[in-house]
């Protein structure tokens, strides 16, 4: 189950360290079940190269940057966005629970 902060970055349109990272190790762990019979130091060199491939990939994203390491401010936009999301629902409930009360009492004033 994925954590509040992959949530979060997901949210942003990011894909989270913790996801990156997964990505990357099961990649690595696909290139050394696929390089049976090679060399340590060129799996080493192949592993190395898809984990610059998936890090350009994740930059490289048509709708923007979709790398861990670009999210900054966007995780905190998306959060602050849905904040004022949620603060704009509850003024409105409340504000209509005040007209629903305000109309009571006139009405139970005739």
């Amino acid at each position: 189950m994925p954590s509040l902060v992959d949530l979060l970055y997901n949210l942003a349109g990011h894909v989270s360290p913790s996801q990156a990272e997964a990505i990357k190790q099961e990649t690595a762990r696909g290139i050394e079940k696929a390089s049976r019979g090679a060399s340590p130091a060129v799996i080493a060199e192949r592993q190395r190269q898809a984990a610059i491939e998936i890090d350009g990939v994740l930059r490289s994203n048509p709708g923007g940057s979709a790398h861990p390491e670009d999210a900054g401010l966007s995780v905190l936009k998306s959060v602050g966005d849905s904040a004022k999301a949620i603060l704009l629902l509850g003024s409105l409930a409340l504000g209509g629970y005040f007209l629903f009360r305000f109309f009571k009492v006139v009405r139970a004033a005739r």
